[in-house]
């Protein structure tokens, strides 16, 4: 039995194509007989904090920081 963890991602919900493209990954190794351990989570549905790169600049030491990056 094998852990995975599966973090989804896209915005598109049940039209992403790499979520498709995972959730037949995993149908393939269940029909293949594999007994895995499956942890989902839909990164899309929790509240984190967008990090962009006036962000990680903030972050990394940058000059002139703006006030949201404060």
């Amino acid at each position: 039995m094998k852990k995975i963890l599966v973090l989804k991602s896209s915005i598109m919900g049940n039209d992403s194509q790499t979520n498709n493209l995972i959730d037949r990954y995993l149908a393939a190794r269940k029909a293949k007989g594999h007994e895995d351990r499956i942890v989902e989570h839909d990164l899309t549905a929790l509240d984190l904090p967008v990090l962009d790169g006036e962000l990680f600049g903030a972050l990394r030491g940058a000059e002139n920081i703006s006030p949201r990056a404060k």
